[in-house]
């Protein structure tokens, strides 16, 4: 990881029953703790869909005001159990109307996971960040810089790339794999280790996993 200059971040990720916000302060290859936020969805969204964007707005504003975090880049994740999420080896039709995120697992480029995310449900998501809504649909809109779109599985995928996917696996057996070799090294990155004492791990992995770079297409800008 390579933080040129200091920025904050904001990671949304977005589940069957949460919505879970982390803040950071990259700085200098060194990433600074700042705050964790799980708001109970109830029915504000479900399945992914967003119900009532009044809420989920007044939500995650709340959330930047009281702890004083100024115009940070967001970086939003969906849970992908909810997704059209396969493993294959092989050519594989793809839908029109939703964007794929597709890593190759292997070596030897014979085995693949895919996650589509219906190109309504991104535009929902694009919307309620957008700095210029028009119309009342979306309220006024967050106005923030929404820099990218991806799952949690991606995620865990950009902190943990080992080669150690068999062809067999199955998708819950893949996820299964994943979170149990991974192995992240907090202190080489994270500052203020007391402060994520008490926390998490799992969340925080995902959190930082959302903005790694480690060369994947970005599901929000890529084509299907």
């Amino acid at each position: 990881m390579i933080f040129k200059k200091a920025q904050e971040i904001l990671t949304i990720s977005v589940d069957q029953e949460n919505l879970t916000s982390c803040s950071w302060n990259l700085s200098n290859d060194k990433l600074t703790f700042h705050v964790v936020y799980q708001y109970q969805l109830e029915h504000a969204i479900l399945n992914l869909i967003i119900f009532n964007y009044t809420k989920i707005e007044n939500v995650i504003k709340d959330f930047l005001e009281q702890n004083k975090i100024d115009n940070p880049k967001v970086y939003l994740s969906l849970d992908s159990s909810l997704l059209d999420e396969c493993l294959f080896n092989n050519s594989h039709d793809q839908e029109d109307n939703v964007n794929y995120e597709q890593i190759c697992l292997d070596q030897d480029k014979q085995l693949y996971y895919r996650v589509g995310i219906k190109q309504v449900l991104l535009f929902q998501y694009q919307l309620l960040f957008m700095k210029h809504v028009r119309g009342s649909f979306s309220g006024n809109g967050l106005k923030l810089n929404l820099i990218k779109i991806s799952t949690d599985l991606v995620s865990l995928l950009n902190i943990n790339n080992q080669n150690y996917y068999k062809k067999s696996l199955s998708v819950n057996e893949f996820k299964n794999n994943i979170l149990n070799s991974i192995n992240f090294d907090f202190g080489k990155y994270i500052t203020n280790m007391s402060a994520i004492e008490n926390l998490d791990k799992l969340t925080l992995i995902k959190s930082i996993g959302l903005f790694l770079s480690p060369g994947h297409p970005d599901p929000s800008t890529s084509s299907g």
